[in-house]
């Protein structure tokens, strides 16, 4: 049998408060028998680009109902109950969007281990683990014990004063306020099993509920990994200027400094635009702001520039 061991604490830059140590969670989390492994550890290592997922970890006593996470560079409170039923709270401080949990009306209450990761028994299985990131996001994480375990999630989404779930392609959804702008985002699906294999996953919606179909069978190593990430919004407006050279559109992004792959920032601002604005030099200028002039605000994305390479794009400061 597995022996679990204490996540490690780790150092983040971040600013974090959060609640009570309640006690050593110990859900199956085996990669190879007689190793000591956390659920951290093997959340980690099945992470898509994992360098990007420090955990923010409680550290002190705070409260014995929830945990509070602060992600200042994002303007970013994430609230993590220990009643499943609850659903996860994040908040920029304008929408506050709830993300139900799997199975939140069978899981045990939350316990937390030794860092603050509060584990939900989901008595189906799987066992969720939330995570809150740098990137101001949380990475709703479920564990997938055994070949015995459901291979549908649902995590209904909740948005005060209105608003919807929408699919807006190439595996991203947003969660739209209540005049259809973004006020948060969900990556793309993924599972991976205990030996790093990809296991078949795929996004599905029922009214504004995600569901996440996970393909595992006895043939993968378990426990399987899966998750959505949401985060909120990366961009809080844009707008569009007209000058003799032609139209400038004017991105304001919530934090520049965002340690986020460039695809988020790019899915995100599809939304905002229409599609005479998604051409390549669009999506050049973008991404040179996010990459070398993250401390400015706006970013202008000017459409009389060329559609030149990326490189030259680069060369010329973002305005070739």
């Amino acid at each position: 049998m597995l022996k679990l061991k204490p996540l490690a604490r780790m150092c983040v830059a971040t600013v974090v408060t959060a609640a009570m140590y309640i006690g050593a969670a110990s859900p199956p989390v085996a990669a190879d028998p007689g190793d000591e492994t956390s659920a951290l550890e093997v959340i980690e290592a099945a992470t898509p680009g994992a360098d990007h997922a420090a955990v923010l970890t409680a550290q002190e006593s705070t409260s014995t109902e929830e945990y509070v996470s602060h992600v200042p560079l994002m303007d970013t409170v994430i609230t993590i109950p220990m009643d499943a039923s609850a659903g996860v709270l994040l908040d920029q401080g304008s929408d506050v969007v709830t993300i139900g949990l799997p199975n939140a009306a069978e899981a045990s209450a939350g316990v937390a281990d030794e860092d603050g990761l509060v584990h939900y028994d989901n008595a189906d299985g799987s066992t969720t683990v939330p995570l809150v990131r740098e990137d101001g996001a949380v990475q709703i994480t479920t564990l997938i014990n055994d070949s015995s375990a459901p291979t549908r999630y649902e995590y209904p989404i909740v948005v005060a004063d209105g608003g919807q779930l929408i699919d807006v392609g190439e595996g991203f959804f947003a969660i739209l306020d209540a005049t259809g702008q973004p006020t948060a985002m969900i990556a793309p699906a993924w599972a991976t099993d205990a030996s790093g294999r990809d296991v078949p996953t795929r996004y599905g919606q029922v009214g504004d509920t995600l569901v996440q179909v996970v393909e595992h069978s006895a043939d993968y190593a378990y426990p399987i990994v899966a998750d959505p990430a949401v985060r909120g919004n990366l961009i809080t407006a844009v707008g569009f200027k007209q000058s003799s050279s032609g139209i400038t559109v004017s991105v304001t992004p919530r934090s520049g400094w965002a340690i986020t792959p460039f695809s988020n920032w790019w899915a995100e601002y599809k939304l905002w635009v229409a599609s005479w604005y998604e051409g390549n030099k669009f999506y050049n200028q973008l991404r040179c702001h996010v990459d070398i002039a993250p401390f400015k605000s706006p970013w202008n994305l000017d459409a009389w520039r060329p559609d030149v390479s990326y490189s030259n794009v680069l060369a010329a400061a973002c305005n070739p």
